[in-house]
């Protein structure tokens, strides 16, 4: 089953890609412990900054993301897609995002449209 759930930070002002089928970019910055027996788990804290995309959102929430988008904590489901290309120099690159279910889509912080 490829489904993850997701909570975190947009990184900054979402990004609209396509026209006939909009697709909107953001960047979510997530912090989870590492909790390493030392027993401070706050100061050893990784950070992962996660592509996401949710395909056709709703105008409300396109302009949302896209204007207000920064700094706004957020929540959602989704499943992982990867992709493999060759990138310079004939080497095998990776990329992965996340494609977010839009009925799971919620802001925490903000009384603004859900999807």
């Amino acid at each position: 089953m490829n489904i993850c759930v997701i909570s975190g930070e947009i990184q900054k002002q979402a990004v609209v890609r396509g026209k006939k089928t909009k697709a909107l970019a953001f960047i979510v910055t997530t912090t989870h412990p590492a909790n390493n027996g030392n027993g401070d788990t706050e100061a050893d804290a990784r950070i992962s900054h996660v592509p996401c995309v949710i395909f056709s959102p709703s105008e409300d929430l396109e302009h949302l993301l896209t204007n207000e988008g920064a700094g706004k904590f957020v929540e959602l489901q989704g499943r992982i897609n990867g992709s493999r290309f060759e990138g310079p120099n004939g080497q095998e690159r990776y990329n992965a995002d996340i494609v977010v279910f839009k009925n799971t889509f919620r802001i925490l912080n903000a009384s603004a449209p859900q999807v």
